[in-house]
């Protein structure tokens, strides 16, 4: 578009000009001035990479003795090189405009000189048009991370066959994910997300769709709590024979098969993390399964539709299915399957003891029935320590190439730790209080007469700081 074209919708509002001898004269000028040859120019893109573009110059005059005179700058066909050598034709139109002289009677006034965002492929590049050249800015790349899996909870079984942990109902299970340590002590990450509303869990590649399991918001600068929703529930039972009393093979850690991290690498190569999507060319909505601890123990005991959905076939470019290394890391997520670990010597916070909720888990006579015991949960206000209590693991990564471009790719690299490795930090989620936190409902039936159970007959809570669940442990 030149000032010709300008000129004329402008007419079309001023119609006085079309009775103007000056007008004609101006229209034959243009005409005879004709457009000048194109020029190709390439300037530096403050942020990284180069913009290469053709500029045209047009002088138009108008007025009477034609002493008002335009300059017009025309500039098109934008080429962005980014610091990789990758080229991104950009399409896009900006003029610059320099007015001089007087007498411009019913000329049209030009518009004023505007920058343009040119967008290909997540790449932004503001151009900002000048007389005879312009100036160019790197915006943030978007794209996304895509993790092999996430643990979202690991949820404790209680003892006893005919006992329970009913999760439904409750205000929310809920962890606060940091991904900060999955890069250099010198990047800044910060998370963009709102500092107190809810967010849904978008899918990539389609329109937004709101999980009904979970939400997610800002929890602070460097972290996303992930909580369950208030419709959302889960009953855990204890194990099959009473006689077992607590056992810690059937706990199970759940976690997220098709998660994605939303991210965007500033000019400054600072990230801006922008909470979670899911990856729908698995399942368009988040994957979440249970695995019993029994099972991370001995993969061998693992149902085949269940390693089915663990080896993640749909993953084609990334990180891929499950390993046994993986179930490893897994497993490591419930610190009672260790032997030597004692919540009441524990001085990592992991969990705080819940005042005034033991219970009894003793068998009746010989003819006689279980007690049953119920209990509404609340979770107390969480100590000094279990603020400061994390779970750190570390997993596969890629980065996803449908969204992405090589120039993401490469900075990104750049600021990974561990090559192809998140660090995941899952923690006490300072939004979860004592008054919004973690509930559950609690049922505890004792072993009968013919269990012959022999084990401890006092139990006590525990709340699990990280995970927001309840935890069942021996009175010592």
């Amino acid at each position: 578009m030149n000032l010709f074209n300008l000129f004329a919708r402008k007419c079309a509002r001023f119609r006085r000009c079309l009775n103007k001898p000056t007008t004609i004269v101006f229209f034959l000028i243009l005409l005879s001035t004709g457009i000048a040859a194109a020029q190709q120019q390439t300037i530096s893109v403050q942020g990284g990479g180069t913009l290469t573009f053709q500029m045209s110059y047009h002088p138009n005059y108008c007025g009477t003795g034609h002493t008002f005179y335009v300059r017009e700058w025309d500039f098109s066909n934008f080429v962005y090189t980014d610091t990789n050598g990758g080229t991104y034709s950009m399409p896009g139109f900006a003029a610059a405009f320099q007015v001089t002289g007087d007498n411009r009677d019913n000329c049209p006034e030009p518009p004023p000189s505007s920058p343009v965002q040119l967008n290909k492929q997540g790449i932004v590049v503001t151009f900002v048009p000048g007389n005879g050249s312009g100036s160019a800015s790197l915006g943030a790349i978007t794209g996304l991370l895509s993790p092999k899996y996430i643990v979202l909870a690991v949820t404790y079984a209680p003892p006893g066959a005919q006992s329970n942990v009913n999760y439904s109902n409750s205000t929310s299970q809920s962890t606060s994910t940091s991904i900060s340590k999955t890069f250099t002590d010198q990047t800044s990450l910060s998370v963009t997300m709102g500092a107190s509303a809810s967010f849904g869990i978008f899918a990539a590649d389609t329109s937004a769709t709101a999980s009904t399991s979970y939400t997610q918001e800002k929890d602070t600068s460097s972290s996303v709590a992930l909580s369950t929703t208030s419709t959302y529930g889960r009953q855990i039972p204890g194990p099959s024979s009473s006689a077992q009393g607590i056992n810690h093979a059937y706990d199970i850690i759940w976690i997220w098969l098709n998660p994605l991290v939303n991210i965007s690498v500033n000019p400054d190569n600072s990230l801006n993390w922008n909470g979670y999507s899911y990856d729908s060319r698995d399942i368009s909505e988040m994957d979440i399964v249970p695995l019993y601890v029994t099972w991370l123990q001995n993969p061998q005991t693992m149902p085949t539709n269940v390693k089915s959905v663990l080896a993640r076939s749909w993953d084609t470019s990334g990180p891929g299915g499950l390993t046994t290394a993986d179930y490893t890391t897994i497993l490591a997520r419930d610190p009672l399957l260790t032997s030597s670990f004692n919540p009441n010597t524990d001085a990592s916070g992991r969990f705080d003891l819940q005042v005034g909720h033991d219970f009894n888990y003793v068998p009746p006579p010989a003819g006689g029935q279980p007690v049953t015991e119920t209990y509404s949960l609340s979770s107390q206000a969480t100590s000094s320590a279990g603020r400061g209590s994390s779970d750190t693991y570390q997993v596969g990564l890629s980065i996803d190439a449908k969204l992405n471009v090589g120039l993401l790719i490469a900075k990104v690299k750049t600021e990974i730790k561990i090559d192809n490795t998140a660090t995941w930090v899952n923690k006490w989620n300072t939004l979860s209080t004592s008054s919004s936190g973690q509930q559950a409902s609690l049922s505890i039936t004792g072993p009968a007469a013919s269990d012959n159970y022999t084990g401890p007959t006092r139990i006590e809570i525990w709340k699990d700081n990280v995970y927001g669940t309840f935890m069942f442990y021996p009175v010592p």
